[in-house]
Parts: C-alpha cells; sequence; structure tokens
C-alpha cells in the first residue's frame, strides 16, 4: 500500500522530527513556518563584525576613563635641570597610566604625537 515514494517522505520526516522537533506541532504535523525561522536564526551576519579588543575589566575601565583625575602633576626640577634635558621639548610623566593620561587627555589635546606608555595600559 505504500509506495517507495511515501517511505522516503516518511524517513526525512523522522529525520526533520529528530533534528528539529520544534518544528512540529503536537500532533506531529510540520510547520514549515518554524522551520524558515529556525533557518534564519541561524544565518552569519558578517557585515556587523568588527575588530575588537576585550579583556576582562574593559567596562569598568570605561567608568574610570570619564573620572576626574585623582592626582596633581608636578616638575620634577632636578629631571628638568641636567644639561641634556634643559633644551628638551618633550615631557616625562611619570605615574599610574590612566592617572597620567586622564591629564593629557585636555590639557593637551590635538597637540600630543606620541604616548609611550611601558608596561601597557591594562
Amino acid at each position: 500500500m505504500f509506495s517507495s515514494n511515501t517511505q522516503a517522505e516518511n524517513e526525512q520526516l523522522s529525520i526533520l522530527k529528530r533534528h528539529f522537533p520544534n518544528c512540529f506541532d503536537k500532533q506531529g504535523a510540520f510547520l514549515p513556518e518554524k522551520m524558515a525561522e529556525a533557518l534564519q536564526s541561524s544565518d552569519i551576519k558578517t557585515e556587523k563584525e568588527s575588530y575588537s579588543l576585550n579583556w576582562l575589566g574593559k567596562s569598568y575601565a570605561k567608568i574610570l576613563k570619564d573620572r576626574q583625575p585623582e592626582t596633581l602633576l608636578a616638575e620634577d626640577i632636578e629631571h628638568n635641570q641636567k644639561p641634556e634635558n634643559q633644551n628638551s621639548e618633550n615631557i616625562l610623566i611619570q605615574g599610574d597610566n590612566l592617572e597620567v593620561l586622564k591629564h593629557l587627555k585636555h590639557a593637551y589635546k590635538n597637540q600630543i604625537k606620541m604616548i609611550y606608555i611601558d608596561p601597557p595600559y591594562n
């Protein structure tokens, strides 16, 4: 009574039921709209991908960067009076990386060519 075509369809339905049980109702009827949803949800959106740096504490670091610095910059007179440093246009700032960057953010906006941080922040 069953044709080979019906048997193949039943086999395919059983495979679908095994792999996509949510695409069938309680009576076992196939729900094509659920299958379409399942297939669409697995689409990979490559146009929204980009490179990024991620690390533990990144969100907290974003909060800290917007706070006012809690330190004051003070001139190192001894360092500046050395003959090799007297005519230098460079500035040496020693301190916590984040605090120093907060000071530089506004005071030297659009004037800094390079900042060398050792070791790198965070």
